[in-house]
């Protein structure tokens, strides 16, 4: 009988023992599955989605993730952007702060997924309760909230308005470019704001002066110009005070126009009278003039710019009022279009019968030469013709004026009186006047008939001086009337230039004396005359008639400059440079300081 090794039966159950799990070390168990993906974002929403803002007022964004079915998925990274940081930015969180006016889109992303939000940042400014200043449109608008002027935060709005009211009010003209709307519409303030608007000098009327200016505001349905009124020339602005918005803008304002005299008078001798239209302290530039009147007695004629001329037609003089005088005044108001008028100002003026002297200068129109004399009288006249003669004691104060632009005036009073009864004129010389006419000066006379008292002046006439009254006694209240007279020197003789020339040669140079005539249009001839030559082998005189270039092949043609003959009166050539010098320095010692007198034909 078989038994088993003690030690072989031990083997044998460890052996089956670790079979059945029973001690010992056995395999690792299986990893459990991942989870689920998470469900992916498909859509993004931005609310709001739209957003108007000043600049530095803040706007929260919030976004939202969603899935396909458009359940919200929550612990989803958000990151946010703008298109254009110099006008909004976005913070992390998605606070909008707007920067400067222009449009801006804000764009929240997640998991490659966006949506967006349209931000408009509009000119203007955030005023809290305690009050603060708004700077708009680049500097040229500025608004000063006071502190309590309202109960919480304004975010104030300024936008340019581009249609021009043409007329605000009656004489009342908006100026270009300073209309502007301010926000929020029917927004009103518990203490008055202060609203300062620039203008732009060259947007304004040529005719309208800064202190023209104010602000007007449109309420209840119609302009009103704004209080505390403060123009400043230097800054260019316009400053007032409001406590309620709506459109503003800048606007002129035109003095009423004025006709010179206000009463005309006319009598049997001086049967016309001439008016001048004005806007007075204003310049005429670019204005026009309409004249008309009532034309029982008379007719008004335009004269030049801002004259007109009423003359008396019937033979005889009815007493009184004669006719009635108006002139409408139009102007452009945008100086982008010169030739759209509207009318302006207006004046009116009367025309009597009752001019009881006539004031007149002789003679008028005189055309003295060169360095002549011209003696100028005065002539006063009643209203039937015939010569004025003052009482004694009761002297005409006569005050002269001349613009001495072509001449000296002088009045001639050996005795200090007053009653000047005539001046002296005297033309300049051809050497110190104009080289072309017309050389045109106009003396004038106020004329004050009156009586004795003190009397003491100085006068300035046009700007000139050398123009004087020598008065001590004298007395006027009224200046009983004017008259000028004109004097033209030498209104038919042309003066010509003197010049040396230097025309190169081989090896060296040829020089001439040269008289540059201007050419004249219509002149066919110019007869040429110099006088004063000094020390020239040809005379003291020389005369030459040019009527065109000459082609003789010599220095000596006269020549065609263009705008001016040459006209050659010596020359000769060298080619030793001291002799060529020396010939110049000859020339102009002879004709520097001659005349050169031109007249032309026809």
């Amino acid at each position: 009988m078989f038994r088993p090794n003690p030690t072989t039966l031990t083997a044998v159950a460890l052996v089956t023992l670790a079979a059945c799990g029973g001690g010992g070390t056995s395999p690792n168990p299986p990893a459990p599955p991942p989870p689920p993906p998470p469900t992916p974002v498909a859509t993004v929403t931005v609310s709001p989605t739209t957003a108007s803002l000043v600049p530095q007022q803040t706007q929260t964004l919030t976004a939202a993730t969603l899935d396909a079915a458009g359940n919200t998925l929550n612990g989803r990274t958000i990151s946010w952007s703008t298109s254009a940081t110099t006008v909004a930015t976005v913070s992390a969180s998605g606070v909008v702060t707007a920067v400067a006016p222009g449009s801006a889109t804000v764009t929240a992303t997640s998991e490659g997924k966006s949506a967006s939000a349209a931000i408009t940042v509009t000119d203007g400014g955030l005023v809290p309760a305690t009050g603060g200043t708004v700077d708009a449109v680049g500097g040229a608008v500025k608004i000063v909230v006071p502190a309590g002027a309202v109960t919480s935060p304004v975010s104030i709005t300024v936008t340019p308005t581009t249609t021009q009211t043409a007329s605000l009010l009656d004489g009342v003209y908006g100026v270009v470019g300073t209309s502007y709307t301010f926000g929020p519409a029917g927004t009103t303030f518990s203490a008055p704001v202060t609203v300062t608007v620039k203008y732009d000098p060259a947007k304004m009327p040529v005719w309208a002066l800064p202190s023209d200016l104010a602000l007007y505001h449109f309420t209840g349905g119609a302009w009103v110009k704004l209080p505390d009124l403060v123009v400043d020339a230097t800054a260019r602005t316009v400053t007032a005070k409001t406590t309620s918005f709506s459109p503003f803008t800048i606007g002129t304002r035109l003095p009423q126009g004025a006709l010179t005299p206000t009463v005309g008078s006319v009598n049997f001798i001086q049967r016309s009278v001439t008016f001048t239209a004005s806007i007075p302290g204003h310049t005429s530039t670019g204005l026009t003039y309409a004249w008309a009147g009532t034309n029982r007695n008379g007719v008004i004629s335009p004269l030049f710019g801002a004259d007109a001329q009423y003359t008396m037609t019937q033979p005889q003089l009815p007493p009184g009022d004669l006719d009635q005088v108006q002139v409408i005044i139009r102007g452009a108001i945008d100086p982008a279009n010169p030739t759209v008028l509207v009318p302006l100002a207006s004046a009116e003026a009367t025309v009597n019968a009752n001019l009881q002297f006539t004031f007149e200068l002789t003679p008028d129109f005189s055309e003295p030469d060169f360095g002549a004399t011209q003696t100028v009288r005065t002539l006063i006249r009643n209203a039937d013709g015939s010569i004025y003669q003052n009482p004694t004691g009761l002297p005409v104060l006569k005050v002269w004026k001349s613009s001495q632009l072509h001449g000296d005036f002088d009045i001639h009073n050996p005795n200090h009186k007053t009653d000047v009864d005539r001046g002296i004129y005297t033309a300049k010389s051809a050497n110190a006047s104009a080289k072309l006419p017309p050389r045109v000066d106009e003396v004038e006379v106020d004329f004050y008939v009156g009586y004795y008292k003190d009397y003491t002046t100085t006068l300035s006439a046009l700007g000139f001086t050398r123009v004087r009254v020598d008065s001590t006694v004298a007395r006027f209240d009224v200046k009983s009337g004017s008259a000028s007279a004109f004097l033209e020197v030498a209104p038919k003789t042309l003066l010509a230039n003197f010049t040396v020339r230097t025309i190169p040669t081989p090896g060296g140079a040829c020089k001439t004396a040269d008289a540059i005539i201007a050419k004249v249009t219509g002149a066919t001839s110019y007869d040429l005359t110099v006088t004063g030559i000094v020390g020239s082998p040809l005379g003291t005189t020389i005369k030459k008639v040019v009527t065109g270039p000459t082609s003789i092949g010599n220095i000596m043609d006269v020549y065609d400059g263009g705008t001016f003959y040459g006209v050659p009166l010596d020359g000769g050539c060298n080619t030793i440079p001291s002799a060529i010098q020396a010939r110049e320095d000859i020339y102009k010692n002879q004709y520097a300081n001659a005349t050169f007198k031109v007249k032309t034909t026809p």
